[in-house]
């Protein structure tokens, strides 16, 4: 299919079966299917031979995926060993928000007509554009520089992540991820002059130390939201029930509770008192809560002191 639409693929979907397809099981050989993937995020040229079927080579193959998949999509990635041992994680920037659900309404707020109309002239605009060609007439990338300053903001954020990868670093278990995200702010910047200096401005190839500046700090963000993530893929049950726990405490909005309480509250979630204490004492030792030793226990039951900048950070 890349080889009909000019090397270039589009996969946006609110699924996540793409990534059955690439862990290949829907070929006979049940092998991984993710070197056009990986080759994809740097426009590396892509060659397979096929037998009875023809050959097929890409020069610069280039995909664009966006998915909205649901948490136990995330964790099945973690799962596949291939799939982080090669690189193809790393090559996803991954948003975990927090769940809506028991706080929705049954009517969303309507979208501004602004950002509708922006948007739409924004699409149309470039669809509307030419394609760049080279002299042969082949289809080749607009070419996008940095300015000096976004230049000097780029190698700025590059050793920061780089610093952070060394031993006992913040990153030093996300190396991976660690790895491609300097390019990745590269990326976001490269988005954000596409489609807001572009759309206005097409023959502005240059990209400003504005527009570098806040690719940087959404690039941050996406550091801070793929370590959820990866949490995410190799969570293990104890940690599964603290959130449940967690969850409780942040929707009750308490700042002190017993095992007692908490238990009764629990009890269609975790039944068994051990499975209950496993999952506190995930949250003491990750500092959400405190035990309380004198007055909070006795008949109540231990009590459990929330600490009250987890729940800020939380929110």
């Amino acid at each position: 299919m890349k080889g009909q639409e000019h090397e270039k693929l589009s996969i946006l979907s609110d699924e996540g079966g793409i990534f059955d397809i690439l862990a290949g099981h829907y070929n006979v050989t049940k092998n991984a299917m993710i070197d056009i993937f990986l080759k994809a995020f740097s426009m590396i040229s892509f060659k397979q031979d096929r037998i009875g079927r023809g050959s097929i080579h890409i020069e610069a193959t280039l995909s664009s995926i966006g998915l909205m998949v649901q948490p136990h999509v995330i964790e099945a990635l973690g799962r596949n060993d291939k799939f982080r041992g090669r690189g193809l994680i790393a090559r996803f920037v991954f948003f975990v928000p927090s769940t809506m659900i028991g706080n929705r309404l049954p009517e969303g707020a309507p979208l501004d007509l602004r950002y509708v109309g922006h948007y739409d002239e924004m699409i149309t605009r470039h669809l509307d554009s030419p394609w760049n060609r080279d002299e042969t007439g082949r289809i080749i990338p607009y070419p996008l520089e940095l300015s000096e300053g976004a230049y000097e903001l780029y190698k700025e954020h590059f050793s920061s992540i780089e610093a952070r990868m060394r031993h006992g670093g913040p990153l030093e278990e996300m190396k991976d991820i660690g790895g491609k995200s300097p390019g990745m702010a590269i990326k976001f910047a490269g988005l954000f002059h596409v489609s807001g200096v572009l759309t206005f401005c097409p023959d502005e190839f240059e990209i400003s130390e504005e527009t570098m500046h806040n690719a940087i700090v959404l690039n941050e963000f996406a550091l801070t939201k793929g370590g959820i993530a990866l949490g995410v893929m190799h969570m293990n049950q104890d940690t599964k029930n603290a959130i449940k726990v967690w969850s409780w405490i942040r929707n009750q909005g308490l700042s002190f509770f017993t095992r007692e309480k908490c238990g009764q509250s629990m009890k269609s979630r975790l039944r068994y008192r051990q499975v209950l204490d496993r999952a506190l004492g995930v949250l003491i030792e990750r500092n959400y809560i405190r035990e309380l030793h004198g007055p909070g226990g006795g008949k109540m039951g231990k009590g459990y002191e929330v600490n009250p900048l987890a729940l800020k950070m939380d929110n």
